[in-house]
């Protein structure tokens, strides 16, 4: 009898009820919110530096906004070496990770930030998802044999009725635009999201898997300061670096450091949830990102640029999962990357 009281009693139960706080599903979800939200923070900030045109200051922007990723990997990579873990991928595959780093930095980072000045978030960002998915679902199928099964076809579908329902909108959600700059905007957007999935297959072709997050991190976030930094500074000149306004120091800074967080959440989250859910919880950042463009940067919402919204959330949720692997690297697990798990792939 006191056996049972022990049991049914609130201090027993206590550790049962901790237990179901830190449940993985439940910790999974958070860390896909937080990284939506971090994501979202990461594109407002971008967004408010995007008022200074040009392919050179996308690609300074870029590499500041890389610094903090590089110091959070530098820690975590340090740490793993001290204590005897595999710190780095082997030195033959550090070359073509070195070729995909450097496509992400300009066809995806520098062209993202460039895409924000010309067609803003709520263009910008559902045609960067849309091309991502799209983009790494054929060509996971052309070099790596993954299978394109009905619920990718369809979401595939829904993608390229939002690019064209995005397209149509256009004129609409930017009216003083000229035709020039909203097709030079969609194409950049539409060039960031290709090179953010092709980066994907290429770490997965010759990485397969076998690397920690901050290695990757590491060496993506270093291709960064390195090969986007040192030409635009040559280009941009000390003085007017040394213009860069401090309100504009601290929007790089915040787009870095809420980049690092999201890049860590979601790819801790994939360790606990599956793609499926961690895509929708991404795919959220869309929708928030639409709002802080009405809100904050009085871009203009119709009727085609909402539905184009729509049917980009509505074929990320489409996404299923075909496959998940967790692998063990010195204590630390990471989840292979598949196509419908590309959203991830964004440093």
């Amino acid at each position: 009898m006191n056996s049972q009281s022990r049991q049914t009693s609130p201090a027993s139960s206590a550790p049962a009820d901790l237990a179901a706080a830190y449940d993985p599903m439940i910790r999974g979800t958070m860390l896909g919110l937080i990284s939506a939200l971090a994501y979202t923070g990461a594109n407002i900030a971008l967004r408010d530096l995007s008022g200074t045109d040009g392919l050179v200051w996308a690609c300074w922007v870029s590499a500041v906004k890389a610094i903090p990723c590089f110091l959070v990997s530098v820690f975590l990579v340090s740490f793993r070496w001290m204590t005897g873990q595999q710190a780095f991928p082997p030195r033959h595959k550090l070359l073509p990770l070195l070729a995909a780093a450097t496509m992400m930095q300009y066809g995806g980072n520098a062209c993202f930030t460039w895409a924000l000045n010309k067609v803003g978030l709520i263009l910008t960002v559902p045609i960067v998802f849309s091309t991502l998915i799209s983009v790494s679902a054929v060509l996971g199928r052309l070099f790596l044999g993954d299978p394109i099964n009905k619920r990718t076809l369809a979401s595939m579908g829904l993608l390229l009725l939002s690019i064209i329902s995005l397209s149509l909108a256009a004129d609409g959600s930017f009216p003083n635009a000229t035709t020039f700059t909203i097709v030079t905007g969609m194409l950049l957007a539409g060039v960031s999201g290709m090179s953010y999935g092709a980066n994907s297959i290429v770490i997965r072709q010759f990485l397969g898997g076998q690397f920690s997050v901050s290695s990757i991190l590491l060496i993506m976030s270093t291709s960064g300061i390195v090969m986007l930094g040192i030409p635009a500074f040559f280009v941009m000149g000390p003085e007017r670096i040394a213009g860069i306004s401090s309100s504009q120091w601290s929007s790089m800074a915040w787009a870095g450091i809420s980049n690092a967080i999201a890049f860590y959440a979601v790819s801790s989250a994939l360790k606990h949830i599956p793609a499926v859910r961690a895509n929708l919880l991404n795919a959220s950042q869309t929708a928030m990102c639409a709002m802080a463009g009405i809100l904050i940067f009085d871009e203009k919402l119709t009727l085609l640029s909402a539905i184009g919204i729509g049917l980009t959330i509505a074929g990320l949720t489409l996404l299923g999962v075909r496959r998940k692997k967790n692998i063990p690297t010195g204590g630390i697990s990471v989840t292979e990357i598949s196509a419908d798990e590309a959203t991830s792939i964004r440093e």
